[in-house]
């Protein structure tokens, strides 16, 4: 998805943390406009955020009725293409990788579609969608719905609860694999399906492609038409990756979308970036 550029608008000169007025969509707040907004405390604690040693925080908005009352940004680090990035200064138009909120993301994708009538509901059989998988069919895999994809409740085994355990990672092995769908539905039965959860990233992989073989589209084209521009979000990145499912790749929709903590995306989405 190509990035558009924006317009510069110029930062208050100091951290006094008064918002800058940008064409976004959020209004801006005059300073002291808001007599129950204490200014002081919330400069103090960007000050704390801002000394070295402490949590890595990439910006703070706060907006109260409507109105963007509080607005700074820090120095720090962040993750490109699963490499970290040292010593970064960010700003309102810095982009962000918010990680697993890409899930919540495919999700509504997927509730789009199926509001238009493109997959038929939540209680779909999910073998239904993967022809080519049926050797993997079994008595007790049958009953895994598009539900439990949602709702990660597959009932098959999968580790990912530790993210530095390489060695023993389903999520690595995942990627790693020809067929990451095949991979998935592969895994040995641990429970009945929407009986147990377990943290899946598996499972939004299986969304992405049952999404990707119903509408036809990556999921970044999809969201982009079906959700982002509506909420008038236009300024993001996300990374595709390609599997047997999905030759012409789609979007890596359990992590890696890149996103704005201010200005025209997340600002109109009500968001704050905070790692």
């Amino acid at each position: 998805m190509p990035i558009t550029t924006l317009p510069v608008y110029p930062d208050p000169p100091d951290d006094s943390g008064i918002p800058a007025a940008r064409d976004d969509g959020w209004p801006v707040a005059a300073v002291n406009e808001d007599k129950l907004v204490d200014s002081a405390a919330l400069r103090r604690m960007a000050d704390r955020l801002a000394a070295p040693g402490t949590a890595n925080v990439h910006g703070i908005l706060v907006a109260r009725s409507g109105r963007l009352v509080f607005e700074r940004y820090f120095k720090g680090t962040d993750e490109i293409n699963n490499r970290q990035v040292e010593n970064v200064t960010f700003d309102a138009d810095t982009l962000h990788n918010v990680k697993s909120v890409s899930k919540s993301v495919a999700s509504l994708a997927v509730g789009i579609a199926i509001d238009r009538g493109i997959i038929g509901g939540v209680n779909e059989p999910i073998f239904s969608f993967f022809p080519e998988l049926a050797d993997l069919r079994s008595p007790e895999k049958e009953g895994i719905r598009l539900s439990h994809l949602l709702t990660m409740s597959l009932g098959l085994k999968w580790v990912e609860a530790i993210p530095s355990n390489e060695d023993d990672n389903d999520e690595v092995r995942m990627h790693t694999a020809p067929d990451p769908c095949r991979y998935v539905l592969s895994l040995p039965v641990t429970a009945l399906p929407g009986r147990e959860f377990f943290y899946n990233t598996g499972a939004l992989t299986l969304l992405s492609a049952i999404r990707r073989k119903s509408t036809g589209r990556p999921l970044d084209e999809f969201a982009r038409e079906a959700l982002f521009e509506p909420m008038g979000i236009t300024r993001l990145a996300w990374a595709r990756v390609k599997g047997i499912a999905m030759p012409e790749g789609d979007c890596a929709c359990g992590h890696a979308i890149w996103q704005k903590s201010a200005s025209s995306s997340s600002r109109a989405a009500g968001g704050t970036v905070a790692r």
